[in-house]
Formats: structure tokens, C-alpha cells, sequence
């Protein structure tokens, strides 16, 4: 048993489970009961039965009951039953810790080549997912899912496209008619038209010649080795805020740049390196893919997933069976100092046996994890260099769109002179993005939407210092001051902090910075001793997204089947081709 747990369950806690625990076996009037036969099993870190259902056929989750070796210093009542301490777990084969995109990607590939492998999936939270993240909101018609975490796929996205169809998931376009508005540094706004920026033609050009730059640099970068190249050190030396200020020379071009990065990395030009850039451009087709270009609308913002994108993992865990998922248990020790198999300890005391493990955590967290032999220095060195973006999504409900009835698309992009707020003491990193939520009308034949929303999201440590309250209050007086006062009359708000998130560690993803790359970053993709990685930062291909996510965990499927020494048929290699991330 960690010490961590024992801090953490406070004694008054731990009598309250057992008394629940114990009343369940008796009557309304105190007598006991027999039990009903039922199937249990134990998930999610609590005591779960398959006849517990809720309105909506899911599984309730009954309360926690650990058991524990001895709590010292205690005195507890010598009516409760005495307590245990963890037996492992029976040995799998695969054990995975993470239960976002990537890790239930690669155990669903795992189950769907060789469904006698047995596996078992450890969940730091209280849900799966990872940076998917889709909560009800009550709306103009009810309740509906909207998300707060990753949300874009596009037709681009072969990978990903494949599993939503597997999964009987579907698609919408992002609404993108009508006028977009830019807020300039000095506050004033104006309004614009696909990716035509409201700035004078000189400005506009001193972008398009940068972007032209950056674009034939990209190019010649590998997917597979970005590093593989006489430049690369040299663009590994420098951070993205060095060379835009050598090529981009008007100061509202750099500002409009700055958005554009901050929008899609979650940290400025400042956090990462130029090498890191170019490759992140190459890994999803270039420029015009992730930004878009003139009246063209960017494809990586093309489509949303109808229900949310959380969805995709729900569903995920379900067709491994969630009977294989332990959640709001983090993981703490993994040991393999033992020649046969793996030893996984968790925060509870829950010990686990595994052939192999893949790790499916946030870069970040991996290495929080006590690792028996150690990583290796690169490793640990690494992830000092990967910050994350600290980004709060907010979602707003309303009873009509009343943007649209204006010929608004909902879209607002704001800008900040971060030289004018360094002088005036002011928050550098404060922008601030604004698009249609609206889910799409069930009725084909009615185009109107079916649920009004505004999604919004914020780059800004000051706001973050505020209370939930106070921070709304803000917020909608800012979409008064842009909409009017229809902004005001909201039905519902809800918003998710990545920046406090302790296990995601942020979003959307997590950047290098200059040396990371180059000294750092190569081999990441290899095992450690019997430890296999995978997540979207681990793919060569859309980098970050939920494409590169999956890519990702069916390439780790792959690893870990062979190193098993596993055999696929012809018949499994023609029906399930593995990509390469």
C-alpha cells in the first residue's frame, strides 16, 4: 500500500465505504438479506455489478471498498471486518497504462488480431478519454454532448475515419458560413472573410513570403527523421520567436502569426524550436493543411464528431470489455527487475503482472512513474524540454444562434502585442478564440441547428487565476461586448482547465523546445526493456491529433504482438494492414 493512498483516504472515508458496503447486505429494516446472485467484477477501482444500471443503460459504479494492510496510528471500531492486504492481480499479457485515444486504440487492435491475448488497461482518472473530453450540457432541446478536448478530424484522416465507421460513429462539417471577426491588439474589431486576414496588402505579404520560407523548409524534412539533415541542428538551435522576427518584419503580421500558433501548439513561438515547427507542419501536409490559406477553410478543422469525440473511447471500451479497465487508479511503481514479467503497482496498493507494458500517459507523466531499472537519462531529459499548452475550453449554450441570423460564422480570433503587455506589466499570454458549437439537426432535411452553442478558447494565466464564476462572468462579457446583449442569456456553461489536469498535463499537445530534437528526442519510439510507448506525440504523422493518436496505438499493437511472438495469419495481414505512425 503507497504511502500517497494512506495520506490520501482519510479514516472517516474508509468507515464511510465499509459501512456502505456492509448495510448493502441487509433489508430496509436493518435485517440482512441474502445476496442476489450477480456477476461482479472489479473496475474502474470500485465494486461494480452488471444488474446496476442507469436510465441510460450504462453501469452505475458502486462505492470504493480497498482493502489495506494496516493503518498505524489508527483506532478503528473492532466491529469492522479486518482488513486485507492486495493479492496481485492474475498475470496478462499486455498491460496498459493510459485509457486515452492511443492506449484503448492499441488494445482494441490487440483484441481484434488475437482476441486469446488477455490485457488489462490502468486509468490514472475517473473516466477514459485523455484529452477527449465530452460532458452534457442542457440546451434548447434537452441535453447534449459538447466537447471540451480534442474535437477535429478531416477527410485527410484515413486512419481515424476508419475506426469512427468501425465504431458506428459519425461525422458533421464545422460550420463555416458567414463573416468572421478579428479583435486587433488596441481592441478595435473588424470583419473578414475565410482566411483573408482584415490587415493592409503589405502585411499580407510580408506573411505569404514567410510562409513560402517555411513551407520549402518543411519539405525537406523526413517524416520518419525529422533530425536526418545537415540543417536540422541548426534549426534545433533556434526557437520559432527568433526566426519569425528575422522574416516576418510588420509587427500585426507577427501578432497574427503568434494567434495562429498559440490556436493550434497551446504555447508561443517562444517554447518551441524551429525544427519542431517544420516538422509538426510535415507531419499534417504543410501550412495551408493546418492553417488554411486565403478564402480556403483549413482542413484540419474540417469535421466534428456527432455526439462528441469522447465517444470514440467509450465506445473503444466497450468492445475490449470494460471488465479490462481499472480507472481513477494511478499507476505509481513499474518494476522489471523480475526476468519473467512486469510489476505494476498502483496508487491504491493494486499490484499487476504483465509480459509487456505499453505506456499510453502524457510524456510528462511516463516519467513520474517510479521506473525499476531507471530511464534512461535522454528520456527524463526530454520531457524537461516538451512543454505543454495550458488551454481552457469553455462551451456556451443558447436557446438560438443568434450569430448566425446576422451572417456571423461565430468565429472570433483575438490578438495581443505581447512587447506592449511586457511594458505595462500586462498578461503576455492572453488570446483568445471563439467558434459555433452548434451540433448538427438529427432531421436531414432541416439545415437549422438543433442546439445553439459558442465554444471558446483561452490562453491566458490571469483569467486562469480567477474562480469559475468570475471567469464566466468575464467571458460572456466579452462575447456581449462582440454579439450583443444576446450573448448574456445563457442556458447552460461549462469549461475544463487542461493547465490543472495533473495526468493529461495540458493541451493540445506538448511542443519541443531548441535541443530537444536533435540531442534528445531521437529513439523515442523505442522500447524500454519491455516497456512500449505510444500517443500522439509519438506519431510521425499528424503530430498531436487524434489521427496521429490511433496511428499511433495501432503501430504499438504491432511492437508489442511481435515481441510476444505472436503469429499473424495472411488472412489477418490482407484483412487489418498495419500502418506505420
Amino acid at each position: 500500500m503507497s504511502r500517497s493512498f494512506l495520506k490520501q483516504l482519510s479514516v472517516e472515508n474508509l468507515l464511510e465505504n465499509i459501512k456502505e458496503v456492509v448495510s448493502s447486505n441487509q433489508d430496509e429494516d436493518g435485517t440482512d438479506s441474502p445476496q442476489k446472485p450477480r456477476s461482479r467484477s472489479f473496475i474502474f477501482g470500485r465494486s461494480f455489478s452488471t444488474d446496476e444500471n442507469d436510465n441510460n443503460g450504462q453501469s452505475k459504479l458502486g462505492p470504493i471498498a480497498p482493502s489495506i494492510v494496516a493503518i498505524q496510528n489508527q483506532s478503528l471500531s473492532s466491529s469492522l471486518p479486518e482488513l486485507v492486504s492486495h493479492e496481485p492481480e492474475p498475470a496478462v499479457d499486455v498491460a496498459i497504462v493510459g485509457a486515452g485515444l492511443s492506449g484503448l486504440t492499441a488494445a482494441y487492435q490487440i483484441r481484434q488480431a488475437q482476441p486469446d491475448l488477455s490485457l488489462v488497461v490502468l486509468e490514472a482518472k475517473e473516466n477514459v478519454g485523455g484529452r477527449t473530453y465530452s460532458p452534457m450540457l442542457n440546451t434548447a432541446t434537452g441535453t447534449r454532448r459538447f466537447d471540451l478536448g480534442d474535437q477535429w478530424v478531416n477527410t485527410d484522416q484515413r486512419t481515424i475515419l476508419e475506426l469512427l465507421d468501425k465504431l458506428n460513429l459519425e461525422t458533421y462539417p464545422e460550420y463555416k458560413e458567414g463573416k468572421n471577426i478579428l479583435i486587433h491588439a488596441d481592441g478595435e474589431s473588424e470583419e473578414f472573410e475565410g482566411n483573408i486576414y482584415p490587415i493592409n496588402p503589405f502585411r499580407r505579404l510580408d506573411i505569404s513570403s514567410f510562409v513560402s520560407r517555411i513551407e520549402s523548409m518543411r519539405e525537406d524534412l523526413s517524416k520518419k527523421d525529422p533530425t536526418d539533415l545537415s540543417e536540422s541542428l541548426e534549426w534545433d538551435s533556434i526557437t520559432l520567436e527568433q526566426f519569425k522576427k528575422e522574416h516576418i518584419w510588420t509587427d500585426e503580421a507577427r501578432q497574427v502569426f503568434d494567434a495562429l500558433v498559440v490556436f493550434h501548439f497551446g504555447v508561443t513561438p517562444r517554447e518551441m524550436s524551429l525544427l519542431f515547427f517544420c516538422h509538426v507542419l510535415n507531419s499534417v501536409g504543410g501550412w495551408k493543411v493546418l492553417f488554411g490559406e486565403n478564402q480556403e477553410f483549413p482542413v484540419s478543422r474540417q469535421l466534428k464528431i456527432k455526439g462528441g469525440a469522447q465517444q470514440v473511447c467509450e465506445n473503444l471500451a466497450t468492445e475490449i470489455d470494460r471488465a479490462n479497465i481499472r480507472l481513477n487508479d494511478p499507476v505509481t511503481i513499474i518494476d522489471q527487475t523480475d526476468d519473467e514479467l512486469v510489476n505494476i503497482t498502483t496508487d491504491s496498493g493494486c499490484r499487476y503482472r504483465a509480459k509487456r507494458v505499453i505506456m499510453a500517459t502524457s510524456v510528462d507523466n511516463s516519467v513520474r512513474i517510479q521506473h525499476k531499472p531507471s530511464f534512461p537519462p535522454k528520456r527524463s531529459r526530454m520531457t524537461k524540454l516538451m512543454p505543454a499548452g495550458h488551454c481552457i475550453k469553455y462551451v456556451v449554450t443558447y436557446e438560438n444562434a443568434f450569430w448566425r441570423k446576422d451572417g456571423m460564422s461565430g468565429h472570433v480570433i483575438k490578438l495581443t502585442d505581447e512587447e506592449q503587455a511586457f511594458d505595462n506589466n500586462d498578461d503576455l499570454m492572453t488570446y483568445e478564440y471563439v467558434f459555433d458549437a452548434c451540433s448538427c439537426n438529427r432531421n436531414p432535411n432541416v439545415t437549422a441547428p438543433e442546439n445553439p452553442a459558442l465554444m471558446g478558447m483561452i490562453f491566458s494565466e490571469s483569467l486562469r487565476q480567477l474562480t469559475k464564476v468570475e471567469r464566466k462572468k468575464i467571458l460572456l462579457k466579452k462575447l456581449a461586448e462582440i454579439y450583443g446583449d444576446e450573448a448574456l442569456k445563457t442556458i447552460d456553461y461549462a469549461e475544463m482547465d487542461w493547465g490543472l489536469d495533473r495526468y493529461t498535463n495540458g493541451y493540445p499537445f506538448s511542443s519541443m523546445m531548441p535541443g530537444a530534437m536533435v540531442y534528445h528526442a531521437k529513439g523515442i519510439k523505442k522500447p524500454h526493456g519491455r516497456i512500449h510507448w505510444c500517443g500522439a506525440e509519438m506519431s510521425s504523422s499528424w503530430y498531436g491529433y487524434m489521427e496521429g493518436s490511433v496511428k499511433s496505438g495501432k503501430r504499438v499493437a504491432s511492437e508489442v504482438r511481435k515481441a510476444l511472438n505472436t503469429k499473424i495469419t495472411a488472412e489477418k495481414q490482407t484483412q487489418q494492414p498495419v500502418e506505420i505512425d
